[in-house]
């Protein structure tokens, strides 16, 4: 699933890129439908038939594209959104509890769209409620870092109100976030988690990255943790950073972590004690002012992919690769 996370870096002009290794590897077979809405196009996924039977739909993350004037307003306009961490409710409805402001308005700038689709470069984009779901295996929501907290967001949102052709639903829904930053409070975890149709929810995170550890999420504060148990450079740098930020946010989803330096060799922990070591992992990364292995360890391309197909894959990063893409479309 991660080849097609990465795929959704390259919606462009409503349309997505056939980015080597990745397209191979994403099993695509039907008509991809792409969206790009919000301000400067910020919030993007695509969807489409892949070759097990299963709908995938794919959120991309956020921009890093500062190449032109337009792509910096962009890029600033999408970090802006993930900062706006305040907890607000998902629905009226207190039990569905509080999520990320910023995630939470990016995913219902999609959703009108995703579900019902709408004309997009140039050609319409069908939506999710075309799908006869008693034909497909269910859906399969993907991601990575702004990206992966959509999909378990999506997924909800999905299990909520998507009702396909003759009122099919999706029999099984499964999410696979990487690199997810916190997505809401206790109260959406259990809400979450109550969701039947979301059959899995799994949450790869590698080595040293500190995405997964924002905003503070209430068993590892890690603003407090950086400040009780850090004292280097880097410390002292991401302390505003932290304060900025608003906690009482909690873990979704089953971890998978990839652990140690070098990606493809990573051992992979599950459970409570991959939840334990990620968190030893990234208090020895701060106090060691690791900052380009923190960097580093967050890249879908370069440390992702490898860890998962257990191979290192040497790539530009995503941002040569886009500026590339981008000049073939003109």
């Amino acid at each position: 699933m991660l080849a097609n996370a990465i795929l959704a870096y390259f919606i462009a002009q409503d349309q997505v890129g056939q980015i080597e290794p990745y397209w191979s590897h994403a099993g695509i077979v039907g008509e991809v439908n792409a969206f790009q809405l919000g301000e400067s196009d910020i919030d993007a996924a695509f969807w489409t038939l892949s070759d097990d039977g299963w709908i995938t739909l794919s959120i991309r993350g956020t921009l890093l594209d500062t190449n032109s004037f337009w792509e910096l307003i962009a890029t600033i306009e999408d970090w802006y959104e993930d900062d706006e961490t305040f907890l607000e409710p998902l629905y009226p409805d207190p039990q569905s509890g509080r999520v990320h402001r910023g995630f939470r308005r990016a995913a219902f700038t999609l959703w009108p769209y995703l579900l019902l689709g709408g004309y997009f470069g140039g050609r319409f984009q069908a939506g999710l409620a075309s799908i006869d779901y008693a034909k497909v295996k269910g859906i399969r929501v993907t991601g990575h870092s702004k990206g992966a907290a959509l999909s378990q967001l999506l997924a909800v949102i999905i299990a909520t109100e998507l009702t396909g052709v003759n009122g099919s639903r999706p029999a099984a829904i499964e999410v696979y976030s990487y690199a997810c930053p916190l997505l809401g409070d206790g109260t959406f975890v259990t809400y979450f988690a109550s969701q039947r149709a979301i059959t899995r929810a799994v949450r790869f995170q590698r080595w040293s990255d500190i995405v997964p550890f924002v905003p503070p999420y209430d068993s590892f504060n890690i603003r407090d943790m950086n400040a009780q148990y850090c004292s280097s450079v880097l410390s002292y740098a991401l302390r505003p950073i932290f304060d900025q930020m608003y906690a009482g946010y909690h873990l979704c989803g089953d971890l998978v972590f990839y652990d140690g330096p070098d990606p493809a060799t990573s051992v992979i922990d599950t459970g409570a004690i991959a939840i334990s070591h990620s968190q030893s992992v990234i208090l020895a990364a701060i106090q060691g002012d690791h900052s380009e292995t923190i960097a580093g360890a967050h890249s879908a391309i370069n440390s992702y992919w490898p860890a998962v197909t257990r191979r290192n894959w040497p790539q530009p990063e995503i941002e040569e690769l886009r500026v590339e893409f981008e000049a073939i479309l003109g």
